[in-house]
């Protein structure tokens, strides 16, 4: 057995040293891990299954309690608020109630599929009191209800009473009945009396206010008297069958006021109820959360345990891998230590020069098939060793012959380098002379382009000025056209502000006439005689509007009468200026003919002094590459003389490295 061992290969002894460890502690920790995740995974389900579930539903319950209390304040403003939805409220309600039932009803099921004794108490009483709020919520419906038929009986009792006291008075009109002024003012004072009570029991209806209420009984007990009035003057049957009957819808209507006040006072009461019933259920509820919520502490505690004990088995059971891997560690390192101390020892005796000391070969492991190449290195060596001194001796004499040549070499290339920079420098300068001569002929093209463009600009303005001299020329001319017919228009107003002068004269004459006989009438001609009068004062102001009028066509006349003189100068001053600027063009043609021709001249030359800078371009790019070529020679000249030179210096260095070596025993 040992001698397999010391055969077999150090890294499958390490391997299956630290394989059967990985095994080892692999299934221990698998199967503490397996049964705590059993227990962990028991205690989750039932987390899901029935704890969690309960939290959540209980949630929902006390939510859709809440919301059904919201929507039903909101389905009772509704109900005085057209801009709400009574139907889509009353809707909420009922369905969050129902929410709120099914949730309870999954809660309770949960309960007795797990007879959950703990929740069974709670839930008893959360449905007790969900109960509660869905009767009094029904209370609350059926109070809604006769609130709005009794209220609906109020409006139409009031119109009632309307159309009776109408039926009254159209009675009293005709003549079929009393015929007083006393009943009629009665009749007015009933009439004012039911408008008022309508408005204030309106104004019951929309704020439940105590005062508006008293205001409608008072309003009741006023019309009573007035009945009493009515029912004293009355003078015939009809009369006091129409009274009565004024009495019996009054009376039904105080009584509709009452129930609707009743059913109010009711409805506030319910609607605190409401509340109450809705913070029990949410206390209700709460409970049953909270006990849900303890179950879930209580689980999460127990998976904090297994988790807990899960991992002390977990490091108790790594402990005691580790440990057992760091003996088998030890145990392996005191085998491989011994060998590689000896390896040390013998590498440096080998540092040091001794190429005759060897190892002991024991085992055919890494550790003796190192032994064995170490010797095979030290044998190499040596036999290397002899090989460069021998070789080294014959590189020192012929890197000293190739340093020699190639010193010559060298000096003769630095000549040849000196000698093409100069032709270079003659080169640059005469290019540098030909580029200034291009740029400058350039220039001159390019000024002579600019004049070319600017007598071209020049021509197309003359051209521009003369049509717009044109344009100028006609809007003229339509112009004093415009003013010829605004001075007739303003003619034909001086017409007619002559013909409204005549019908002025003539009005107040027809108002003096009036006034004439208006006095000669009296008392009875008074207001003939202001009518007169207001229309002798209207002649008077439309004479001296006119008189504006013809003082403002006379300043309207002198004005279109100076603007046509002005036109007629200005179509004269237009045509002169068209005749200098057609001249202005021919001009300006002529100097673009010459500018164009002293342009062309330029850009022959700019094309000559091209040609020639390209030339000298072409030169001094050959001088430059016969340049590159001598540097590149000279610097593999000055390169080789570095190799030579370091050459011998590397066969003197071989030189002292192999005399250091001892290769052989003696």
């Amino acid at each position: 057995m040992f001698s397999w061992y010391k055969n077999t290969k150090l890294m499958v002894k390490l391997v299956t040293a630290f394989l059967g460890l990985a095994i080892g502690v692999g299934s221990l920790v698998g199967l503490t891990s397996y049964f705590s995740v059993e227990e962990i995974n028991k205690v989750i389900d039932d987390l899901a299954a029935r704890r969690i579930p309960t939290v959540k539903q209980a949630t929902v319950v006390e939510r859709s309690t809440l919301r059904s209390l919201v929507e039903t304040k909101n389905y009772l403003l509704s109900l005085h608020d057209a801009s709400l939805d009574q139907a889509a409220a009353s809707s909420a309600v009922k369905d969050n109630l129902d929410q709120a039932l099914a949730a309870l009803n999954s809660v309770d099921t949960l309960v007795q599929t797990y007879d959950d004794h703990d929740l069974n108490k709670p839930v008893t009483a959360a449905r007790e009191s969900l109960n509660e709020y869905q009767g009094l919520y029904d209370d609350t419906l059926a109070t809604v209800t006769a609130a709005e038929k009794a209220r609906a009986g109020m409006v139409e009792l009031a119109d009632s009473l309307v159309d009776e006291t109408i039926t009254f008075f159209d009675g009293v009109v005709a003549g079929t009945g009393s015929n007083s002024k006393e009943t009629l003012t009665i009749i007015g004072d009933v009439w004012q009396t039911i408008t008022d009570m309508r408005v204030r029991a309106l104004q019951y209806v929309n704020s439940r206010n105590a005062a508006d209420l008293a205001a409608v009984e008072d309003a009741i007990i006023s019309l009573g008297k007035l009945y009493d009035s009515l029912e004293e003057g009355a003078t015939s049957a009809a009369d006091r069958q129409q009274v009565t009957r004024l009495r019996s819808v009054t009376e039904d209507y105080r009584r509709m006021v009452r129930e609707l006040a009743t059913n109010s006072d009711k409805l506030t009461t319910l609607l605190g109820s409401l509340d109450s019933a809705a913070e029990e259920v949410q206390l209700r509820v709460r409970e049953v959360q909270d006990a849900g919520w303890v179950q879930i502490d209580e689980g999460q505690q127990m998976t904090d345990d297994l988790a807990h004990r899960s991992m002390n088995t977990t490091v108790i059971v790594v402990s005691i891998a580790i440990l057992l891997g760091m003996i088998a560690g030890v145990l392996i390192a005191r085998s491989i230590v011994h060998a590689l101390d000896a390896s040390v020892q013998f590498a440096r005796r080998v540092a040091q020069g001794d190429l005759t000391a060897r190892l002991k070969v024991a085992g055919s492991d890494e550790l003796g098939v190192l032994a064995a190449t170490l010797n095979d290195m030290a044998g190499n060596l040596a036999e290397m060793s002899s090989q460069v001194g021998a070789g080294a001796h014959s590189m020192g004499a012929a890197s000293t012959e190739i340093l020699a040549s190639v010193s010559q070499h060298t000096a003769s290339a630095n000549e040849q380098m000196a000698a093409v920079n100069q032709t270079g420098a003659t080169v640059n300068e005469v290019r540098a002379t030909a580029e200034q001569t291009a740029q400058r002929a350039e220039d001159v093209a390019a000024l002579a382009q600019m004049s070319v463009h600017v007598g071209q600009d020049g021509s197309a303005a003359v051209a521009a000025i003369l049509k717009g001299m044109l344009e100028i020329k006609a809007r003229v001319e339509t112009i004093a056209q415009d003013i010829l017919a605004l001075s007739e228009q303003t003619q034909q107003i001086g017409e007619i502000t002559a013909t409204v002068n005549d019908l002025a004269d003539q009005s107040n004459i027809l108002a003096l006439n009036a006034a004439i006989e208006a006095a000669k009438a009296g008392e009875q001609g008074k207001g003939f005689a202001v009518v007169a009068t207001e229309v002798r004062n209207l002649a008077d102001q439309s004479k001296q509007a006119t008189a504006k009028v013809r003082i403002i066509l006379g300043d309207i006349q002198k004005a279109t009468n100076a603007a046509v003189m002005a036109t007629e100068q200005g179509t004269r001053g237009v045509e002169s200026g068209m005749t200098l600027a057609q001249r202005a063009g021919e001009v300006i043609g002529q100097l673009a003919d010459n500018i164009r021709n002293a342009a062309q001249a330029a850009q022959q030359i700019a094309a000559s002094a091209h040609q020639q800078s390209a030339a000298m371009d072409q030169i001094a790019q050959a001088m430059k590459e016969i340049n590159q070529a001598t540097m590149q020679s000279v610097a593999g000249a000055r390169q080789s003389q570095a190799a030579a030179e370091g050459l011998t210096s590397l066969a003197r260095q071989l030189q002292s490295m192999t005399s250091r070596f001892q290769v052989s025993a003696g």
